[in-house]
């Protein structure tokens, strides 16, 4: 019997999607997090990550993720996002306003 493992991104993507969309956001801050540190270089996880910050008024939380995600550049990989694109705006705005 030839059986497939799922990959362990597409796992934590849904886990992280049903915890959000049950509102159990504790749950899905964490699969946020893990998914990061499972990949750091993982640019639209940054975005998701990000933009679930945003959704959540988690603003100190979103300018630190920020703040890591501006020192990461330049070591992460080229993958793009609508959440990735809305979350860089933004944050953006927010500097522009500071």
């Amino acid at each position: 019997m030839n059986r497939q493992i799922p990959d362990c991104g597409n796992y934590k993507n849904n886990a992280l999607k049903k915890s959000e969309y049950q509102e159990n956001y504790e749950n899905a801050g964490f699969y946020y997090e893990q998914m990061l540190l499972y990949d750091e270089t993982y640019r639209a996880g940054y975005g998701e990550y990000g933009m679930f910050l945003f959704r959540t008024g988690q603003k100190e939380a979103g300018q630190a993720l920020w703040t890591e995600y501006k020192s990461k550049e330049t070591m992460l990989d080229d993958t793009v996002s609508r959440n990735l694109r809305l979350w860089e705006k933004e944050m953006t705005k927010s500097e522009e306003k500071s």
